[in-house]
């Protein structure tokens, strides 16, 4: 049976890497100060803070129970407790933030379970931490531990965005971008297609780009209609933080699908909506899109969307 197959699915391997925190974690080691960074389970957090009361979570993403934030609220922590992320990008991005929040010669953990590749995020650890070290094991699990060092850099959110060119058929453009965001900041094939279609649609007064990333749809958008009204969503505020300096026309808001929307009512809802969640492939997020748009167009609005060919 593959490590795949014994830690299941998400809600299980979730379960499963807490489980393993649990028997991992010194008991030696209060919780005072402790910033917990990444997507674990409702409650969780609440049940860290029940041991102690200062114990503060922060993701970039945002889910039904917590808004995302581009960087954690506060830079003075005692130590801090990663969730392993999806992507290496996005691994070396919230190591560096959380790195930054804590003084010299205090301790940084990373938990995660082997399938997702907790044993070789001791490469990216070694960047910005000394003294890396496998705590334990269990469950199909792993719970490292790297120190911070005086060599170790603190980085603020705007020293992690680079400006690259997006190049558009109506020119190319100056693009930022920041790491784990969707397409690196590129433009992907899917994007670049819905975008050649813009132009044919009816002019809209009110536009929705649903799962934004960077903003180019809602670039495109106000090129072909410079007077409507557009906004834009998605569930990584990072995305949103560049999405805004791309897309000045445009307010960005930070939205686990529909959770946060702006208005009730749009024109015209736009998107390239993912598709994965990591490697996995994961559906929910498109099939919520089109279950729910009617209930945010206006009379004679339009949904228009790009995907994968296999999908039905």
């Amino acid at each position: 049976m593959s490590a795949r197959r014994r830690t299941g699915d998400t809600r299980s391997r979730e379960a499963l890497v807490e489980r393993a925190l649990e028997h991992l974690w010194p008991d030696t080691h209060a919780f005072e100060s402790t910033l917990v960074v990444g997507t674990f389970r409702s409650g969780f957090i609440q049940s860290l803070q029940s041991r102690a009361d200062s114990v503060q979570g922060w993701s970039r993403w945002a889910t039904a129970q917590t808004p995302g934030t581009p960087w954690p609220p506060s830079n003075q922590h005692a130590r801090a407790l990663i969730r392993l992320p999806k992507s290496k990008d996005e691994f070396d991005f919230v190591l560096k933030a959380s790195v930054s929040t804590i003084p010299v010669g205090h301790h940084v953990w990373v938990v995660g379970a082997n399938d997702e590749g907790i044993k070789s995020a001791t490469k990216v650890m070694d960047k910005y931490l000394g003294g890396i070290v496998t705590i334990g094991s269990k469950h199909h699990c792993r719970l490292l531990r790297g120190t911070r060092t005086p060599t170790s850099r603190t980085f603020q959110l705007d020293d992690l965005e680079w400006t690259t060119t997006l190049d558009l058929k109506t020119g190319p453009i100056p693009w930022h971008a920041m790491p784990g965001v969707f397409a690196k900041g590129r433009l992907d094939e899917a994007t670049a297609l819905l975008i050649d279609t813009v132009p044919t649609l009816k002019t809209p007064r009110t536009v929705l780009d649903f799962a934004c990333g960077t903003g180019p749809l809602a670039h495109q958008v106000h090129t072909y209609f410079p007077d409507a009204d557009i906004s834009m969503i998605d569930a990584d505020s990072v995305a949103v933080h560049v999405a805004r300096k791309n897309v000045g026309s445009a307010r960005g808001y930070v939205s686990d699908g529909w959770s946060n929307v702006p208005m009730s009512s749009f024109d015209l809802i736009v998107s390239n909506p993912p598709i994965h969640t990591g490697k996995a492939e994961d559906h929910r997020i498109l099939n919520q899109l089109i279950a729910d748009a009617t209930d945010y167009l206006s009379a004679g609005g339009q949904l228009v969307l790009v995907g994968q060919g296999r999908l039905n």
